[in-house]
C-alpha cells in the first residue's frame, strides 16, 4: 500500500510541473510567454524558496519567504531528500502553501545524499539498482 501511494505521489509530482511548460526552443535569447503558447520554454520565472534560519526555521520564516518570493517569480521550487522522514508532510504543506499564495509548485526529489561528494544514492529501497 505504501509503495502504491508513493508511486501515485511521484507521478503527480512529475506530471504537474510538466503541464506548465512547452517543448524547449533553442534561441539566442530565452523568452517567456503566456501559458499554452507554443515555442517557449516556460511561461514564467521561478524561485527556490528557502526560509531564513533553514533548517531551523520557524513558521513565520516560511510565511515570510512566501511573501517575499512572490515578487520574484510565480513558480515555487522545493527540493527534498528521499530519506527525509517528513517528506510527505513537508511536500503536502508546501503544495497547500503554494496554492494559497498562488504559486505554481515544482517539487524535486534529489537522488543523492547531501554530504560529501554527493556520490551516494538516497532513494527508496528497491530503487538502488546497479547501473
Amino acid at each position: 500500500m505504501k509503495k502504491k501511494a508513493l508511486n501515485i505521489i511521484l507521478l503527480f509530482l512529475i506530471f504537474v510541473p510538466l503541464s506548465h511548460c512547452a517543448p524547449p526552443v533553442y534561441e539566442e535569447k530565452v523568452q517567456t510567454s503566456p501559458p499554452g503558447q507554443p515555442g517557449k520554454v516556460f511561461s514564467g520565472i521561478g524561485i527556490a524558496l528557502t526560509p531564513r534560519h533553514f533548517p531551523n526555521h520557524t513558521p513565520e520564516d516560511v510565511r515570510q519567504i512566501f511573501r517575499i518570493g512572490r515578487d520574484l517569480g510565480e513558480y515555487a521550487v522545493f527540493i527534498y531528500q528521499w530519506s527525509d522522514p517528513n517528506l510527505f508532510s513537508a511536500v503536502k504543506t508546501m503544495l497547500k502553501l503554494s496554492q494559497a499564495w498562488k504559486y505554481i509548485p515544482v517539487i524535486g526529489l534529489s537522488p543523492t545524499i547531501l554530504g560529501g561528494l554527493r556520490d551516494k544514492l538516497d532513494v527508496p529501497e528497491g530503487g538502488k539498482e546497479e547501473g
